[in-house]
């Protein structure tokens, strides 16, 4: 944030020196606008990623505005031309709208935000997300076990847990341990060790054990 912080002000006096030396207005209110003034308070960590709008807008026109400063410089000194801030701002303003008809967003930016980028133009596309239908099904004989692990930071602090059911859905044994320092493999590997210990200690015939992760479910591959 500070870079981009130090290349609008420097943007900014760049157009100072411009009003002064042609005496054409600058229209900086436009410019202030098109970077977003509350971009630059920003509050929450999220709203400057990549993965939404605002964040790609406001990185990509610093960007411009650099491009459009060096092209601006070499113009004046070599070939006594330059472009006016309108048609500036105008080449920024189509450069985004024409990068954008190729993003399609992960994240959907503050409703203000998003308010700001419109007034401008420009409409991102956002990923919609399709909800799933989930449900468990119950073993037909037998019991099942379900389990998972998981660590804060990965690595960092980790456990794991699970339960085990009969066929009509009833709970038999639920359990949860803590595993100390790991990552989130160590505590999958672990919950569903202890699972199996559970439930040989208890005598329950396990028939179908359920876990979200992919590298439990490919180890039996892996090792065949």
């Amino acid at each position: 944030m500070n870079g981009q912080s130090s290349n609008i002000k420097k943007f900014l006096t760049f157009l100072k020196a411009y009003e002064n030396s042609s005496g054409q207005k600058a229209m900086v209110e436009d410019v202030t606008g098109l970077l977003g003034t509350k971009f630059a308070n920003r509050r929450k960590k999220e709203d400057w990623g990549l993965e939404n709008a605002q964040g790609f807008i406001a990185t990509y026109v610093v960007l411009l505005l650099l491009w459009e400063i060096w092209k601006y410089g070499c113009a004046k000194r070599f070939d006594s031309t330059s472009k006016s801030v309108g048609k500036i701002i105008a080449d920024i303003r189509y450069a985004i709208n024409v990068a954008l008809q190729g993003v399609t967003f992960k994240q959907e930016c503050a409703a203000n935000s998003l308010a700001i980028l419109q007034t401008f133009g420009f409409k991102p596309k956002v990923k919609l997300k399709a909800p799933k239908i989930v449900r468990w099904i119950p073993p037909q004989h037998g019991v099942c076990l379900n389990v998972d692990g998981a660590s804060k930071g990965n690595p960092g602090p980790c456990g794991g847990g699970g339960c085990m059911r009969n066929s009509a859905g009833d709970i038999l044994l639920g359990f949860a341990f803590y595993y100390g320092y790991g990552d989130s493999l160590l505590a999958e590997v672990r919950a569903l060790v202890d699972g199996l210990r559970l439930a040989a200690l208890h005598g329950f015939n396990e028939t179908t054990i359920y876990s979200d992760s992919l590298v439990l479910g490919y180890a039996p591959l892996i090792l065949v």
